[in-house]
Formats: C-alpha cells, sequence, structure tokens
C-alpha cells in the first residue's frame, strides 16, 4: 500500500449495549469497563497509537453521552486526535454503527472493536498485508485451539488468502475473525446495501461480498487478542495480562 500507516484512521465501535456481559451482572456502558484498572476503550486506543495510528474515530449509540465523555477525556490525557460519531442505527448491530463516518474518511480505514485486547502488531499484520486487491481485509488466528471460548467465535473458511465464508458454527473453518479489518472506503457501499437488505452485522455484510473475492485475510495467528463479551471472558483476559506482565519482568 502506497498511503503510509500513520495516514490510516482507526475507526472504534463502541455503540453497543454489550448484552451478554450485563446479564452477567456488569452495570454501565460497556466500553467503559475495567480491565485490571484500565477501560477497554483505553486499552483499545491505546494499542492502536503503538500501532501507529494518528487519527481514531469513536462510534457511540447506547449511553453516547458517557461513552463520548470518556472518549474525549482519554484524548485529552493521551495527546490523541479521536472525534465521536454517534449511530443513529446502533440498536440494528454492528455494521449500522460501522456506516456512521461514511462521507467523513475518504481512503482505506481499519476497524476495531472497543471490547477486542490486542497486539498493536495485528494492525501491522493488516497493513503489510494488504496489496490493494481486498475492499475488506480481516485479521485472522488459525490457532483456533487457542481461542477462549471457541464456540462464541466467529469463523471463517478460506482459499489461500480469500475468505470463502464467515460465520458461526461454521464446520470447515480455517480460522477465527479476530474482530480487526482494514477496508477501502467503497466498503461503505457493501455495508450500505447489506443494511437494505436486513443484514445488520458486520459478519453479514462481509458474507454479502463473498462471491466478489474481494473479502481477503491477514494471517495474525500467534498474536494476543481477546475478545471481552462476558465476565469469563474479563476474567481470562485479566489472567493473561497478569501473566504477560509477570513475564516481562
Amino acid at each position: 500500500m502506497d498511503l503510509p500507516m500513520s495516514e490510516i484512521p482507526m475507526v472504534t465501535l463502541a455503540a453497543g449495549y454489550g448484552s451478554r456481559i450485563r446479564s452477567n451482572g456488569l452495570n454501565g456502558p460497556k466500553p467503559l469497563t475495567p480491565v485490571l484498572g484500565i477501560s477497554l476503550l483505553e486499552r483499545t486506543l491505546t494499542a492502536g497509537a503503538r500501532a501507529g495510528i494518528k487519527r481514531f474515530f469513536v462510534v457511540v449509540g447506547y449511553e453516547k453521552d458517557i461513552v463520548s465523555s470518556h472518549a474525549i477525556e482519554i484524548a485529552k490525557r493521551k495527546g490523541l486526535n479521536v472525534k465521536v460519531l454517534e449511530s443513529q442505527r446502533w440498536q440494528l448491530g454492528n455494521g449500522a454503527s460501522a456506516t456512521a463516518p461514511a462521507g467523513i474518511i475518504n481512503g482505506p480505514f481499519f476497524i476495531t472493536m472497543c471490547d477486542h485486547l490486542f497486539d498493536p502488531e495485528i494492525l501491522k499484520r493488516l497493513y503489510a498485508s494488504e496489496d490493494g486487491s481486498a475492499i475488506c481485509r480481516i485479521a485472522v488466528d488459525k490457532n483456533m485451539d487457542g481461542v477462549f471460548d471457541l464456540k462464541e467465535a466467529t469463523l471463517v473458511s478460506l482459499d489461500g488468502d480469500v475468505v470463502t465464508d464467515i460465520g458461526k458454527g461454521i464446520a470447515s473453518a480455517d480460522g477465527v475473525d479476530t474482530g480487526f479489518f482494514l477496508c477501502q472506503p467503497d466498503f461503505f457501499e457493501v455495508l450500505n446495501k447489506a443494511l437494505l437488505r436486513g443484514r445488520y452485522t458486520l459478519s453479514e455484510a462481509i458474507k454479502s461480498h463473498i462471491p466478489s473475492r474481494r473479502i481477503k485475510m491477514a494471517d495474525v495467528s500467534g498474536l494476543f487478542w481477546h475478545d471481552v463479551d462476558t465476565t469469563a471472558d474479563l476474567e481470562h483476559a485479566e489472567r493473561l495480562l497478569k501473566e504477560k506482565i509477570t513475564a516481562e519482568f
């Protein structure tokens, strides 16, 4: 890719209700959930900055004022360029929320989830893998045995680096969709067409475009990432981070 990575913005989806973790007894907006004392949203933005991202968009919806204030506070404290965007359709699904920057972003962009902890190298691998052939490139972990709560993971089937299927419960899966994407601006059109057909999630939008063979993957196997959907996920993530901290000293 000719464009330097530092010029590619990161869109972080922080609009959802977080129904699974709230059903486990945690209150308040999910992006503010602390992981070893640091919120999910702050950890996401910090990891992006460490990867070299200079411009951030945070998409809010549920409890938008609280999440917006938190994002702005993080930006001021960390010296980050963060713009908060409101999704008017956040209740439909994350595919609807991902359209919030349409009309603002006119080049490639990363999509991340606010509830995914990750090694900044994941974004670097996505960037390094892009050759201009993909409308959306997914960071895929082929080490499925190492994925916590695999039954809830979004799986992918592959033909080389081309994604041939995506969803939960795929029998012939080759890897796991980690929730990190590098997209071209025309991916917004894919999202909007999917919405018109009642397909409201990113996975559904991506699946609808698979016949084009422009949905591709970057292999991020071996890199740390962790989806925090439940209190069990949260506890496991904190254990992993503690082990990582211990190993570094």
